[in-house]
């Protein structure tokens, strides 16, 4: 979600990393606030930020002024009346939905109204003293001043997206009950039409600050400028189905498409872009890097299309400024390098991070995935379907291919000298990667019958003294000794891990050995909270919550005094004893 200042020249941007605040003509970012949630702006330049509670925030300081609010669960629709007065939302609650408004200058909850369909849409009035709301079949207005249902419009099919014109005397909606056509309804008679005087689908549309031009994305990515007026589609440009919100600046001489990674910045006279912008919605894995006496977070932000790479100084805090944007790949342990996929999808990219520089581009058949460093950062490992490619990243020179069917997960060892590779349906396979030769398989034991491990090997990390290998599959978690035999490795112990249902696939993507591998950190089985055990014996020694939010990431810095833990967007740092 974004939004615009009234003067149109700040550009606000609701991730769940924080909310980025940038200038809205050169896209420069200027910072970002330590917050989540819906956004939009006051008619005096305050940004409301509305997730458990509501934010009031100054964006040319950064300073939160004041919060309010009772406790929201997940927000669906949001509106603010054009003169700041009230704020209106729907909330989800438990597959029922709520509209809750609140009067912004008391800070109290004036209203709220259970709805009997899943799918409301709102919107206010120019003069901001009414309310429409649809829900089920029809459109009902709301006197704010009374707090009285006073018109209640019969039939009306599911509606996306309504507004006023300028007047408020016609309320124009998306028909989703006849695919997305664009329509009107006279608030005085109480009759439809067609606004454009024909049939116009689109999946999402804005009016002008004027009400004279009405902005329609198409069903393509397409975006058609069309004049109230004389019915014309008079300008269209753009073309990027990913982006699927329109919005007008408040001059009407632009109009800025949003999705979930991109926005883009076009002038509609001319049909031409300005200015693109790239931001993370989430973040994924996270990792502690050590380099001239310095401690640095990475991290990579990511939505459904792409990863991007994120560095901070964890001193200062700040976020460090890359050359180039990396995205969709993993960063070496000494930060030296970042490998990622190609653009087609037959190659692999390995790029120098803070000079921005191209190193190698290495050739190969398929997608390149899954990707590896060793931890001295001399070998890249480059999983395709039927083999594990292991190359010299100093000379981008193939060193070994290891043949190894349906690749999921690799690892490698603390001296780089053996790879994990775990397979779905082929068990975990053990190399030597200074010779290339195959080295064991681990099985298990399932009653009497012995078969190969990791039917579904989500995650694979090593000890760090090699000592250990801990496997994740679908729901257990397995701890190899791989320093009694190195012949017939044996298995420690088994944590059986007790997912509710309801979890479905939201689950930790692994585990983690502390520096001195004496402790194992594992999910705790709901995903809020983790748990801290021997690793020895896999003995739980304490269960940590982790409050409002899912962990699906975990890293120890390399003093093993800090746990960094990601969850819903945020990264937290745990002391730990």
């Amino acid at each position: 979600m974004i939004a615009l200042s009234p003067d149109g020249k700040t550009l606000a941007v609701a991730s769940s990393t924080g909310i980025y605040v940038y200038d809205a003509e050169t896209l420069e970012e200027k910072r970002v606030l330590n917050t989540r949630g819906f956004v939009v702006f006051t008619p005096t330049g305050h940004l409301i930020v509305g997730y458990h509670i509501f934010e009031v925030w100054d964006t040319n300081t950064g300073q939160q002024l004041r919060a309010f609010g009772a406790p929201i669960q997940k927000i669906d629709r949001v509106a603010l009346s054009p003169t700041g007065e009230f704020l209106a939302i729907i909330e989800n609650q438990n597959q029922a939905q709520q509209l809750r408004i609140w009067n912004v200058n008391t800070e109290r909850e004036i209203l709220t109204l259970d709805l009997d369909y899943y799918g409301a849409a709102i919107a206010f009035t120019p003069d901001g003293r009414t309310l429409a709301l649809h829900n089920a079949s029809s459109i009902r207005l709301l006197n704010l001043l009374t707090l009285e249902f006073y018109q209640d419009i019969h039939p009306v099919a599911p509606i996306f997206t309504m507004f006023f014109n300028p007047e408020g005397r016609t309320l124009i909606f998306d028909d989703g009950g006849d695919g997305g056509q664009v329509k009107a309804l006279d608030l005085q008679t109480n009759q439809e039409r067609f606004l454009l005087g024909q049939e116009v689908r689109g999946k999402n549309m804005t009016l002008s600050p004027d009400g004279l031009n009405l902005a329609l994305i198409n069903f393509d990515g397409s975006i058609q400028i069309w004049n109230l007026a004389t019915g014309e589609n008079w300008q269209t440009f753009g073309g990027d189905p990913t982006l699927d919100r329109i919005t007008f600046s408040p001059d009407g001489k632009k109009v800025l498409l949003h999705g979930l990674e991109t926005i883009e910045i076009w002038e509609v006279e001319t049909g031409k872009i300005l200015g693109q912008l790239f931001y993370p919605v989430a973040i994924g894995q996270v990792s502690f890097h050590q380099a001239g006496g310095q401690y640095w977070v990475a991290a990579d932000g990511y939505s459904i299309f792409q990863t991007q790479l994120h560095m901070w100084d964890i001193t200062t805090q700040q976020l460090v400024s890359l050359p180039t944007r990396l995205s969709n790949g993993v960063l070496s342990p000494d930060r030296r390098w970042f490998a990622r996929p190609g653009d087609c999808g037959t190659s692999v990219e390995i790029w120098e991070p803070v000079s921005g520089q191209l190193a190698h581009e290495l050739k190969v058949s398929c997608s390149g995935t899954p990707l590896a460093f060793s931890p001295d950062g001399l070998t890249l490992a480059v999983g395709e379907q039927e083999s594990i490619q292991l190359w010299d990243v100093a000379t981008g020179h193939l060193s070994w291919t290891l043949t190894n069917p349906g690749n999921y997960r690799v690892a490698f060892s603390p001296d780089s000298q053996t790879i994990a590779v775990g397979s779905a349906g082929k068990g975990i396979r053990l190399w030597d990667t200074t010779t290339g030769q195959r080295i064991w398989v681990l099985p298990i034991v399932r009653g009497e019958e012995e078969t190969p491990a990791g039917n579904d090997n989500r995650f694979l990390i090593f000890s760090p003294d090699g000592s250990k290998l801990a496997s994740m599959e679908y729901s257990a978690i397995r701890v190899w000794d791989l320093a009694t035999n190195p012949r017939l490795y044996q298995r420690l112990y088994s944590l059986k891990i007790n997912y509710p249902p309801e979890e479905g696939s939201s689950r930790i993507e692994g585990v983690v050995f502390s520096p001195d591998g004496r402790l194992l950190v594992t999910n705790g089985g709901d995903n809020t909270h983790f748990v801290i055990r021997d690793a020895n014996t896999g003995q739980e020694l304490q269960l940590v919550e982790y409050p409002n939010s899912a962990i699906y990431t975990v890293a120890f810095s390399p003093d093993g005094r800090w746990l960094a833990l990601m969850g819903g967007g945020i990264i937290r740092l745990w002391g730990v004893e």
